[in-house]
């Protein structure tokens, strides 16, 4: 699982995107989201898990999407603001286990502007 937590997190739904180019460009350009226009945008709801397909970011031009642009498929969970363990939004990615596969997906989401690994805290 990879969870994305934090002021911006809802950016990391843009992996579900294939087709709007501008929505995209607009969402990964900016500082700031509008949470509403984004859960609208995705049909999602908090606390409810959604069956989806996670899509490359790569591309900044529309074009047919084929296989090779799917990363992988799996669930999606949105826990909101003040209603999630940390008091952030979280937004949780249920992928395969795979090394590949988390790599792409780490590397994807690694392109959204104010995006960074969490530091590790190893508890004694």
């Amino acid at each position: 699982m990879i969870r994305v937590s934090g002021v911006n997190s809802l950016k990391s739904l843009l992996i579900l995107e294939k087709n709007d180019w501008q929505f995209k460009e607009k969402i990964l350009n900016s500082d700031t989201i509008e949470k509403e226009d984004v859960l609208n945008k995705f049909h999602i709801k908090a606390r409810y898990a959604y069956f989806r397909k996670f899509y490359e970011l790569s591309s900044n031009e529309p074009k047919k999407i084929s296989k090779i642009d799917i990363i992988d498929q799996g669930l999606i969970v949105y826990f909101p603001e003040g209603k999630s363990f940390t008091g952030e939004d979280i937004v949780e990615f249920h992928i395969h286990g795979s090394k590949a596969v988390q790599n792409k997906f780490m590397t994807e989401l690694s392109k959204i502007k104010q995006f960074r690994l969490a530091e590790q805290v190893i508890l004694k």
